[in-house]
C-alpha cells in the first residue's frame, strides 16, 4: 500500500488507490478499481492457471506468433501475407496490408475465439514457416482453447470500418498536417523509403539536404559503434549463460539478449545494405530533397506561417518530430484481465476505447540519445552505470525540457479531448528504457518533469475528463509527491493505482468512453509501423506497444491500412 500518513484536503486512499479529487465533484470508479488485475508482464493466464507470454523464450510458457489474436483479426480482414521486399527493415517488421479495403467488404462477422485463433495457425503454418524461433523448440504447441478459454470477440465489418474511420492525427501546432501529411505519406512510410528513413530517423531532415556526406559518414560511425557495443555484450551474456551462475531472472534477460541480438543483426545489415548501395541511397536522397526543396520555395502551400518556419521543422529529426504526435482511433482489446480472467479472450465491451499512440523522449538508443540529450544534459563518466552517458541538465535547460514535455502532452490531451474522452487509463510513458542512459538523479528530475506536465495541464483547462487514472509503477512516490504540492485542484480526480492500465481501459469502457495510452514509438507514428515488433517480437523486442497491437484492433492504425482515414498524401 501507498497510503499518506497525513492527507492533504481533497485527498483521500482507498485501497491501493490515491484520489486528488477534482472540483467537478466526478464519481470514482471504485468498484471497477477493485475488480481489475494487476500488471503481470503480459502474462496469459490459462483455464488451469498456467501462465504463457507472447514474449517468452523459455518452451515451458512461449506461444507461436501466429497465436496472437490480432494476427488471427488480420488474417480474417484480408491480410495480404508475406514479406514485400524492400518495404521494411526486416522480416521482424512485416508489411500489413489488407488485400482489399474494409469499405468494400460484405457485411459480416469477424470472429476472434479458440477456434479461429486455432484455424488460421493451422492453415498459415502448414503453407509457411512463421515463426522458426517457436519451431526449434521443439514443443507440443497448446490448444488454442487451453491458452484462451471459451469466450470469443465478435465484431462486424461495418463496426471495423467505424473504427478505421475515427483515425486521427493531432499535431503540434509548429507541425502543420499539411506537411506532416505529405512527408509522412509520400516518404517516411512509403514502402520505397522505409529503410532509409529508418536509418536516418535521428538525422535533421534539414542535414539530409545541406549536409549529406556528413549524414553517411555519421550513419556509418554509429551503426559500428553500436554494433560494438551491442556484440560485447550479448558476448557477456553469453558467458554468463555457459558459466551457469544466473539467477533465473537474470538467465531470461540474457537469453533475451540474444534472441534481440537476431533482430539487430537483420536490422543493421538491411541498412549496411543500403548505405553501400551508392546509386541507391543517393537516388533516395536526391528524390526526398527535391520536396524538401519545394517546401522551403512554398511553405503556405504545407501549413507553414513562413520560410522560418518550415525551416524550424527541417532542422529537426523524426525522432524530435515524433513527440509533437499523437495518432488516436477507437478499438477494442481482444482479451480482459478482472477477477480470474487474465489475458483470456472476452466479450466486445459495449463501447469502444480510445488508443492514443505517442512515443516519450528517447535518452536511450545511442543514435537518438546524442540527438535529445545534447540538448538538455551534461555528460558523466559513471563507473557504477557503464550505460550512463547523461549526467545532469546543462544550465537552464530544466524548463527548456518541461516546455518539450507539455507540447507532448498536450498533443496527446487535446486528440482525447477530440475523441470525447471521459476516463483516461494512463501509465508512465517514456520513463522506462527511454531514461537508460541516465544518471539516477538525472532520471529522478525528468521524472518529476513529466508527472508535473502531466498534472499542470489537468489543472489549466477542462479537458473533459471524469477521472486520470495513472499507474505510475515504481514512480508512485515521486507522483504522490507531486500532488501533495500542486497549489489549485484540477476539473477531474487524478487517481494513482497499481492496476493493469490495459485492464482498467476494458474494464471503463463496459460504461463509457474510455482512453488507453500506448507507450508508442517515433517509426510507429512517423512511419506508420504501429505496434513495430507486435507480430514475431519476443523479450526485449515485445514490451507495452507490442502488447497493445497484438491484443487488440490497433493494428488498423498500420499506415498500410488507414492511409487514406488518416489523409496521407502519396506519390
Amino acid at each position: 500500500s501507498y497510503s499518506f500518513c497525513t492527507l492533504l484536503p481533497g485527498h483521500r486512499t482507498m485501497h491501493d488507490n490515491h484520489v486528488r479529487r477534482g472540483s467537478k465533484g466526478y464519481a470514482v470508479h471504485d468498484a471497477i478499481l477493485a475488480r481489475t488485475n494487476e500488471f503481470n508482464m503480459f502474462c496469459i493466464k490459462d483455464c488451469d492457471g498456467r501462465g504463457y507470454y507472447h514474449s517468452a523464450l523459455e518452451k515451458e510458457a512461449a506461444l507461436p506468433c501466429t497465436y496472437r489474436p490480432a494476427f488471427t483479426f488480420l488474417k480474417l480482414l484480408g491480410r495480404v501475407l508475406g514479406h514485400v521486399e524492400g518495404s521494411c527493415p526486416s522480416a521482424y517488421l512485416p508489411i500489413v496490408k489488407l488485400a482489399n479495403p474494409i469499405a468494400a467488404r460484405s457485411e459480416e462477422v469477424i470472429e476472434i475465439s479458440h477456434r479461429t485463433i486455432q484455424e488460421v495457425h493451422d492453415t498459415v503454418n502448414k503453407d509457411m514457416c512463421l515463426d522458426s524461433f517457436y519451431k526449434s523448440l521443439g514443443v507440443c504447441c497448446p490448444s488454442a482453447e487451453q491458452v484462451y478459454g471459451s469466450k470469443a470477440f465478435c465484431i462486424t465489418t461495418k463496426e471495423v470500418s467505424e473504427l478505421l474511420q475515427s483515425t486521427l492525427v493531432t499535431t503540434a501546432p509548429t507541425l502543420p498536417r499539411a506537411f506532416y501529411n505529405a512527408l509522412v505519406g509520400m516518404y517516411t512510410s512509403n514502402c520505397k523509403f522505409v529503410v532509409f528513413f529508418n536509418i536516418f530517423r535521428a538525422t535533421k531532415l534539414l542535414d539530409l539536404l545541406d549536409n549529406w556526406e556528413g549524414c553517411l559518414s555519421s550513419r556509418k560511425s554509429v551503426l559500428e559503434q553500436e554494433k560494438n557495443t551491442h556484440d560485447e555484450r550479448v558476448k557477456c551474456a553469453m558467458q554468463a549463460l555457459q558459466a551457469g551462475c544466473c539467477t533465473d531472472e537474470e538467465r531470461r534477460c540474457k537469453q533475451g539478449m540474444k534472441y534481440r541480438n537476431e533482430v539487430v543483426v537483420r536490422m543493421r545489415t538491411a541498412a549496411l545494405d543500403l548505405l553501400n548501395d551508392q546509386e541507391k541511397v543517393d537516388g533516395l536522397r536526391a528524390c526526398f530533397t527535391g520536396w524538401a526543396n519545394k517546401v522551403l520555395e512554398m511553405p503556405a502551400r504545407y501549413g507553414f506561417t513562413s520560410r522560418d518556419a518550415a525551416l524550424n521543422i527541417l532542422a529537426k529529426s523524426l525522432v524530435e518530430l515524433s513527440t509533437e504526435v499523437c495518432i488516436s482511433q477507437k478499438g477494442y482489446f481482444f482479451t480482459s484481465g478482472a477477477r480470474h480472467q487474465h489475458n483470456l479472450i472476452d466479450e466486445k465491451p459495449a463501447h469502444p476505447i480510445t488508443f492514443l499512440s505517442s512515443p516519450g523522449l528517447d535518452f536511450c538508443f545511442s543514435s537518438c540519445t546524442s540527438v535529445e540529450g545534447a540538448k538538455y544534459f551534461t555528460k558523466v563518466d559513471s563507473p557504477s552505470n557503464p550505460c550512463a552517458a547523461w549526467g545532469a541538465f546543462a544550465s537552464g535547460k530544466h524548463d527548456e525540457l518541461y516546455e518539450r514535455v507539455k507540447v507532448l502532452y498536450t498533443v496527446i490531451f487535446e486528440s482525447a479531448e477530440a475523441q470525447g474522452v471521459k476516463q483516461m487509463s494512463m501509465l508512465p510513458l517514456g520513463l522506462g528504457v527511454f531514461l537508460m542512459s541516465l544518471g539516477e538523479e538525472l532520471k529522478r528530475s525528468v521524472v518529476e518533469i513529466y508527472f508535473k506536465v502531466q498534472f499542470d495541464l489537468l489543472a489549466s483547462k477542462d479537458w473533459g475528463f471524469e477521472n486520470y487514472y495513472l499507474n505510475a509503477q515504481q514512480y508512485t512516490e515521486v507522483a504522490q509527491n507531486i500532488l501533495r504540492e500542486m497549489p489549485t485542484s484540477c476539473p477531474c480526480n487524478i487517481v494513482l493505482h497499481k492496476k493493469d492500465a490495459k485492464f482498467l481501459a476494458v474494464e471503463l469502457s463496459r460504461e463509457g468512453k474510455a482512453a488507453f495510452l500506448n507507450p508508442s514509438d517515433s517509426q510507429a507514428v512517423m512511419q506508420g509501423m504501429m505496434g513495430l515488433y507486435w507480430e514475431k517480437g519476443r523479450s526485449w523486442n515485445y514490451v507495452g506497444e507490442e502488447d497493445w497491437a497484438a491484443t487488440s484492433t490497433g493494428v488498423l492504425a498500420c499506415f498500410g491500412i488507414s492511409s487514406q482515414n488518416i489523409g496521407l498524401a502519396s506519390n
